[in-house]
């Protein structure tokens, strides 16, 4: 629900979830505003006058449903814990009357796939996040086998939460090296393939997270994630650590939803990270499909090349340079799942590769194939946003 009145500079109300904890504050609602200089509406806290107080290092802790400990007056209710087993109805657990999105609900799509089936879910984001999560999206898959697939990079960073057993993921490039992550986990920006294979089922929620959605959000460097999966348990903090069992524990999707959505709005916002300048600087690529001179991105921001360099490691991960290659390889890739019937040396004018040579060298490092059989894999896709394994 958005405030009728004008909401006070973003900086300000943020700098207030700071003070010394008996500073006294307002039940803050949620609403998105508008900012100069942000790359589209930005969520925030938005005092709501004539309620009970709550002391900053409550504040910090807004009820939600991934908080089945903490009530609507942000005191934590006795005899109920963070343990999924002592979970019970909506109105024990201590939820807030969150808003369901009942204009866009969740939808279910099926699939064939692996020689069983899958089902997707997914609903139209809140425009406050767009600008900072690519999409949301359910699954659950049975196949009645193991199935491997071969996942291709892209210019996001992708949250996997797992509700089932946990996939086997091996690092980028390798096919010999692998590793579990129990209650899912994080891939930041990389530059090859990364092999998934899971046992017959998996169950779970995938977010796809934009480069500064991510900074934001885990408000760490990019660069630390950049090439490797890393547990989610141990990016986020211990209130949230048991993430993907609540969520498991909620009754539907939509519910799962509804949390999921929440918890990223008051993640981001809290955020003290500032991101003027680089949002700016990854529309110009995104906007030129990667077709874009470096040189001339660094005079335009005004600073050394050294120093565009530097700045896109911390808030992307990697080098704008590679980024827009992995931006313009994203796009070829979504026209070939789409079907597209045109020749390689063809495909390699329309998206500004300088020959039909240099297109097959940037597909052979990005999946370790060649673009024919890139073709084939992902024609047998059982969905064109599905990432996981």
């Amino acid at each position: 629900m958005v405030s009728s009145h004008r909401p006070p500079p973003v900086d300000s109300v943020l700098r207030s979830f700071n003070r010394a904890s008996s500073q006294h504050l307002t039940t803050p609602t949620w609403g998105f505003w508008t900012r100069p200089g942000y790359p589209g509406p930005l969520p925030c806290f938005l005092p709501r006058p004539g309620r009970t107080t709550l002391r900053a290092q409550s504040a910090l802790r807004i009820p939600c449903a991934c908080h089945p400990g903490i009530t609507g007056q942000g005191q934590r209710r006795p005899g109920l814990g963070n343990s999924p087993g002592r979970l019970g109805t909506r109105r024990d657990r201590g939820y807030p009357r969150v808003m369901r999105d009942t204009a866009h609900p969740v939808q279910v799509a099926r699939a064939p796939s692996g020689g069983g089936h899958i089902e997707l879910a997914r609903r139209e984001l809140p425009p406050g996040l767009c600008a900072y999560v690519r999409d949301v999206c359910g699954y659950t898959e049975r196949t009645g086998a193991p199935l491997q697939r071969r996942e291709f990079p892209g210019p996001q960073v992708v949250v996997i939460l797992e509700f089932a057993p946990p996939i086997c993921v091996f690092e980028p490039g390798d096919t010999r090296r692998s590793a579990r992550y129990p209650g899912g986990f994080v891939a930041g920006i990389a530059d090859q393939f990364t092999l998934t294979q899971h046992d017959g089922f998996q169950h779970g929620l995938q977010i796809n997270l934009t480069a500064l959605g991510a900074r934001r959000f885990f408000d760490l460097p990019l660069s630390e994630l950049a090439g490797r999966a890393v547990s989610i348990r141990d990016l986020l903090p211990a209130e949230h650590r048991s993430l993907a069992e609540r969520l498991e524990a909620l009754p539907d999707w939509e519910a799962r939803f509804d949390c999921v959505e929440e918890l990223l709005a008051r993640r981001i916002a809290a955020s003290d990270f500032r991101s003027d300048l680089m949002s700016w600087a990854l529309r110009r690529i995104e906007s030129s499909g990667g077709a874009l001179d470096m040189r001339g991105l660094a005079r335009e921001l005004g600073y050394s090349q050294k120093h565009v360099i530097h700045l896109f490691r911390d808030h992307v991960g990697v080098p704008p340079k590679l980024l827009a290659r992995i931006v313009r390889f994203d796009r070829l890739m979504g026209s070939l799942r789409r079907g597209i019937s045109e020749s390689w040396s063809e495909l390699a004018l329309a998206f500004g590769y300088y020959d039909q040579s240099h297109l097959v060298r940037d597909v052979r490092q990005f999946t370790g194939t060649t673009p024919t059989e890139a073709r084939a894999m992902l024609t047998e896709s059982p969905d064109p946003g599905y990432r996981v394994g």
